[in-house]
């Protein structure tokens, strides 16, 4: 497809030449380009003039966590601009396609563990007093309807009752977050979107995070820890996913009972769910599921 005029001349100026256009978003008139030089691969991220202004606002939030990190995690940062970002071009296959490909998680989850421990710390802030949880119901609602990568295969049905299970759900969160003590949260930063399409397993078995749009400096990172975790278990099935796995995902988490209830809740919305897995719940065993929920 056709690049605009701004990202021909961009890489004309700077030398690099167009391999293949990975994303295009129409409305919000950004780009995903995989580019090349004489030596190497790279991705370039853009935004246009046109692009609304809260995409402006997250382009320039992403540019900073890279400009921000000094650790292996996080892609190498090439160059950043107002309106382009380009970094290195990660040799290897998302955690997705390590799981679908039937690969051995125990030999890649202490190098998880490890990298999401010094990502967060790398990234938090100070404590500004922050309360919200706005995370934690972003990811419920994405477990129940929708996920990591989209496909129109679901039923209305499916649709339908899969939005009523994830209100009903919230509700539930809801109650659960009041009994929460913050205090044992690792707060003031969350990506915001960390799911196994957004973590990389490169062809040396390190981990590497991408995607930082929507990072936000008043929120907790245990939640994304809890979503990705569930998504894991979702993908490699309960009864294969040993409780050594678990334990050590679990670690990164310093309220594990507190926040056992928001676990429980999350592995319910992906259950329903048939974009994590093919053992997710059918159309009669769902209406069950609202019943037991429904007060």
């Amino acid at each position: 497809m056709e690049i605009p005029d701004f990202l021909k001349d961009f890489l004309i100026k700077n030398e690099f030449i167009l391999k293949e256009v990975i994303q295009h978003s129409k409305w919000k008139k950004t780009f995903v380009l995989k580019i090349a030089n004489e030596n190497d691969d790279f991705i370039l991220k853009a935004v246009s003039n046109i692009s609304p202004l809260r995409i402006k606002s997250k382009f320039i939030t992403e540019a900073n966590v890279y400009l921000k990190n000094s650790n292996n995690y996080v892609p190498n940062l090439v160059l950043s601009t107002d309106a382009v970002i380009i970094t290195e071009y990660i040799k290897g296959k998302t955690l997705r396609e390590y799981l679908n490909e039937g690969e051995n998680i125990h030999e890649i989850i202490e190098s998880l563990v490890l990298a999401i421990q010094t990502f967060y710390e790398e990234n938090k802030s100070e404590h500004n007093g922050a309360k919200s949880f706005e995370i934690a119901y972003a990811n419920i609602s994405s477990l129940a309807q929708s996920g990591p990568y989209q496909t129109k295969t679901l039923s209305l049905f499916d649709k339908v009752i899969n939005k009523i299970i994830a209100f009903v759900l919230k509700l539930k969160l809801k109650k659960a977050l009041v009994n929460i003590n913050q205090n044992n949260l690792k707060p003031c930063f969350a990506h915001g979107d960390f799911h196994y399409n957004n973590i990389f397993v490169t062809t040396n078995k390190n981990i590497k995070f991408i995607d930082f749009e929507n990072v936000v400096y008043n929120e907790y990172f245990d939640f994304d820890i809890l979503y990705l975790l569930t998504m894991i278990e979702a993908k490699v099935g309960r009864a294969e996913i040993s409780r050594t796995i678990t334990n050590k995902m679990m670690s990164l988490i310093n309220d594990k009972e507190g926040l056992k209830p928001i676990y429980d809740l999350y592995r319910i919305a992906a259950s329903v769910n048939p974009r994590f897995s093919k053992d997710s719940l059918k159309a009669h065993q769902k209406l069950l599921l609202l019943v037991r929920l429904i007060p």
